[in-house]
């Protein structure tokens, strides 16, 4: 049975509840939650993290399971896929201008 935002809410139990197709909301010991997804990828378990609840709400962790799910059909690896978007940002926000000046020594 899928999870409602109200069963959500009052999760404070510790463990993994499960919403269906892999998604699972895991509750720790201090009482966060995260949204998760158990997949199967070239015959390995893996594990993709869509985020904190209640910043990620049920409805968009499920939209992010649909789209996981549809790499998946494509043949290519969900997980690799936002490493390597994290990856291109990194490297946007470590690119230094092209009008940024460049320091120059000047002698006395």
């Amino acid at each position: 049975m899928p999870l409602s935002d109200v069963k959500v809410r009052n999760l404070t139990q510790p463990g993994r509840y499960a919403d269906g197709e892999g998604l699972y909301l895991q509750v720790t010991p201090h009482g966060r939650r995260y949204w998760r997804m158990k997949y199967r990828f070239s015959g390995k378990e893996k594990l993709l993290a869509f985020g904190v609840y209640p910043v990620v709400g049920i409805k968009e962790a499920r939209e992010k399971r649909f789209a996981a799910k549809q790499a998946l059909s494509r043949g290519e690896d969900p997980g690799a896929i936002k490493k390597a978007a994290k990856q291109k940002v990194l490297q946007e926000c470590w690119r230094r201008p092209e009008t940024e000046p460049v320091l120059q020594v000047v002698p006395k």
